[in-house]
C-alpha cells in the first residue's frame, strides 16, 4: 500500500506544480478548483474552519491552533504545505499524519474523475496543489472531523483552499516571497494574502510591517470583518529558550509555557492561535488552551535531531525569517556555531547571506535537494564576500558530514535555507551525525 500511495502522489505530481517550479505557469484561477468540489459534492462545506496565510508562520501558528482544538476534545483535520519529508505531512487527524489507507481510496477516486475529465476536455487539467487540497477536503469528510484548520499554499486570493467560508481568517507576518507571482512589493503580497478575508468573518492578524497592516486593515473594513490585532492584543511576551509567557488583553489572560516550538516568533505564533481560540470557543478552560500550545510541534521548525552535535534543521527562506530563527537558536546552542546551507532557485541568496554571516564560524554549502536547488556556487559567492569561511559540497548527505566534523561534539549544526534542503538532510541516517561528532 505506501508504494500505491508514493505512485498516486507522483500522479498527482505530474501536473503543473508551482512548489517545484514544473512546466509553464497560467492563469490561476478558482472555478476549476470549484468544478472538482462540485464533482465530488463540495466536501469544504462539511466542517467548521479556520484559514491561515501568511508569508511566514503559518504553518506553525495553524499547528498550535489544530493542537489546541485537539486538546480541546475535537476532531481536527490538518492541511499543511510545503511538507518536509512526505507529502503524508501535509494531511494531518488528530494528532498523526493520515494513513494510507485512508489516503489510497480517496487518490484512486480523484485520479480516476480527472481522467474522465480531461477525456472529455484536456483544458480541464488540474494543479498538483488543486488535486492535493481536493484530497484533504475528501479525506477531512470521510473522516468526520468537527474542525478543519487550512493553511493556504501560495498566496490567498487565488489559492485553492480559498473556497472556504471560515469561522476565522488568520494572517500572519508578510514579507516579499514568491514575488514573480504575487507581487514585487509588500503592499502588493499583502493584497493578495488579504484574499481570504471574507465579509463579516473575524480576521486575526499577527504583528505587520506598515504597508502589509495598511493593505490588511483596509480590506477588512471593506468586508466589514471585525479585526483582531497582535500589536494591540498581545502585551508582556517573554521568551527565554523553550520558555515562554504572554498575556491575552483585554481581559489580561496570562500564559505560561513550555513549547516544542522554541523562540520568540513562535510565542507570537502562538499567542495569535490561543487568541483565535479564545473567541471561537470563549468557554474553554485555560488549562486545555495552554496544554494544546505546549503539545504543538511541526517537523523543520528548530527540530532537534541530535544532541553531540547539537543538529537543528528550520526550512526558513527569507530574510526576516532568518533572523527570527537565529535569534531563537543561538540561546540553546553553544560554539562552535556550523551553518549547513541551502537556497532554492528565485530566493534572495545575498540578503539571507547577511542575515546568517555574524553567526557562524563557517558554513557548508549545498544543493537544496532535487527540484528547485539553485546555485550553490552562487551562495558559496555570497557568504565568502562577507569574509565567511564557506565550503562548498554539493551532496546534502556528505555536507551534514562536514557540518557535523566542523562542529564536534561540543559545538552544533543548523541546518536552513529551504525546506527542500531540510527535507534532503533529515533524510540522512543519524548515524551520519555520530560518526562525525
Amino acid at each position: 500500500m505506501p508504494a500505491d500511495v508514493e505512485r498516486g502522489f507522483a500522479w498527482f505530481e505530474s501536473f503543473t506544480n508551482l512548489e517545484k517550479g514544473r512546466h509553464v505557469p497560467r492563469e490561476y484561477r478558482l472555478d476549476r478548483m470549484r468544478a472538482l468540489l462540485a464533482a465530488f459534492n463540495n466536501p469544504h462545506r462539511d466542517a467548521r474552519a479556520v484559514h491561515v496565510a501568511g508569508s511566514k508562520g503559518k504553518g506553525s501558528t495553524a499547528a498550535f491552533l489544530q493542537s489546541i482544538l485537539t486538546a480541546a476534545g475535537y476532531r481536527v483535520g490538518g492541511y499543511y504545505s510545503p511538507h518536509v519529508t512526505s507529502y503524508r505531512e501535509r494531511f494531518v487527524l488528530t494528532p498523526q499524519p493520515a494513513a494510507d489507507r485512508d489516503l489510497l481510496p480517496l487518490m484512486r477516486r480523484i485520479e480516476a474523475h480527472v481522467r474522465r475529465s480531461m477525456a472529455r476536455d484536456p483544458n480541464a487539467e488540474p494543479t498538483t496543489f488543486e488535486l492535493l487540497t481536493l484530497l484533504a477536503f475528501l479525506l477531512f469528510r470521510e473522516s468526520q472531523v468537527d474542525w478543519v484548520v487550512l493553511e493556504t499554499g501560495l498566496g490567498g486570493r487565488l489559492d485553492a483552499t480559498n473556497v472556504v467560508t471560515p469561522a476565522a481568517s488568520v494572517i500572519t507576518p508578510i514579507e516579499l516571497e514568491h514575488t514573480e507571482y504575487l507581487g514585487t512589493t509588500v503592499a502588493q503580497i499583502a493584497a493578495e494574502k488579504s484574499g481570504i478575508i471574507k465579509p463579516g468573518v473575524p480576521l486575526f492578524v499577527s504583528r505587520q510591517k506598515p504597508e502589509a497592516r495598511d493593505v490588511i486593515l483596509s480590506e477588512a473594513q471593506r468586508l466589514a470583518s471585525p479585526v483582531w490585532q497582535a500589536e494591540h492584543g498581545v502585551s508582556e511576551l517573554r521568551v527565554r529558550g523553550s520558555s515562554a509567557g504572554f498575556t491575552l488583553m483585554p481581559h489580561r489572560e496570562r500564559f505560561t509555557l513550555e513549547l516544542r516550538l522554541p523562540g520568540e516568533h513562535q510565542a507570537r505564533n502562538a499567542a495569535l492561535a490561543a487568541a483565535v481560540v479564545r473567541h471561537l470557543l470563549p468557554q474553554l478552560a485555560h488549562e486545555i488552551i495552554t496544554d494544546g500550545l505546549n503539545r504543538a510541534w511541526l517537523p523543520g521548525r528548530l527540530e532537534r535531531i541530535s544532541g553531540a552535535p547539537a543538529c537543528y534543521l528550520d526550512g526558513a527562506h527569507t530574510a526576516d525569517s532568518l533572523q527570527a530563527v537565529v535569534q531563537a537558536f543561538c540561546p540553546l546552542t553553544q560554539e562552535p556555531r556550523i551553518l549547513l546551507f541551502g537556497a532554492a532557485a528565485g530566493k534572495d541568496v545575498p540578503a539571507m547571506a547577511r542575515v546568517l554571516a555574524s553567526t557562524f564560524s563557517t558554513v557548508v554549502v549545498t544543493r537544496a535537494g532535487n527540484f528547485k536547488p539553485g546555485d550553490p556556487a552562487a551562495a558559496v559567492e555570497a557568504f565568502t564576500a562577507l569574509g565567511v569561511a564557506c565550503i562548498l559540497e554539493p551532496e546534502p548527505a556528505a555536507a551534514l558530514q562536514r557540518a557535523c566534523r566542523l562542529a564536534g561534539s561540543t559545538g552544533s549544526v543548523l541546518v536552513t535555507g529551504s525546506f527542500y534542503t531540510v527535507g534532503a538532510v533529515r533524510a540522512v541516517d543519524r548515524s551520519t551525525i555520530r560518526a562525525y561528532s
